[in-house]
């Protein structure tokens, strides 16, 4: 072979190298900034990812929260209308009986009439009683009650009333349920449902 062919073939044999030299660095290049790429995307998917389940973890807590907050209230009003019907049951089964029982005692009714008018002029008042239970009062107030005027009236309940200002006070079984339920309602609650 020639001289010429040989340049030609070295000729040759050094551009397939310069080629194959300059497209294994152009492939190298090409593979990092794939690779580069590649690594930048799956960054952007992690933070992605990462905001979305932050994002979703603070909505399941916002939820939680609302859940829980609607039930302890609901709770709540559960528990206050159990502790209301048993305070009824307890004002209707025990209470109330109770009231209209020692209303019936007279002596009981008597002795707070009596101490009642300690505390007040008691000749500007009068006592109105009921027809039946005149005979069982005369003597008592003639006794005890000395200032007090005797009326007798068609109502069913005993009243003292002021004849200076019209003021009265009733001694019947609606008046003292209301009053012992007034005092009663806080004390009872407290008594029945203190460990709460």
């Amino acid at each position: 072979m020639s001289t010429a062919f040989q340049n030609l073939d070295k000729l040759s044999d050094s551009l397939y190298e310069d080629l194959i030299v300059k497209a294994n660095e152009e492939i190298a290049e090409l593979k990092k900034q794939a690779e580069q790429e590649r690594d930048k995307i799956i960054n952007e998917a992690k933070l992605k990812a990462d905001s979305y389940f932050k994002e979703t973890e603070r909505k399941l807590k916002q939820i939680k929260e609302v859940q829980e907050s609607e039930l302890n209230q609901a709770a709540l009003q559960l528990k206050q209308k159990l502790e209301d019907q048993i305070l009824h049951l307890v004002k209707k089964d025990w209470i109330d009986p109770n009231i209209e029982r020692n209303l019936d005692d007279q002596e009981l009714v008597k002795s707070l009439i009596l101490s009642f008018t300690e505390q007040i002029q008691a000749g500007s008042y009068q006592l109105q009683i009921p027809a039946k239970l005149e005979a069982d009062w005369k003597g008592f107030v003639k006794d005890k009650l000395t200032d007090l005027e005797l009326v007798k009236s068609d109502d069913l309940n005993l009243k003292l009333i002021s004849t200076e200002d019209g003021f009265q006070l009733n001694f019947g079984p609606d008046e003292f349920k209301a009053l012992f339920q007034e005092f009663l309602n806080e004390d009872l609650s407290k008594m029945l449902f203190e460990n709460d």
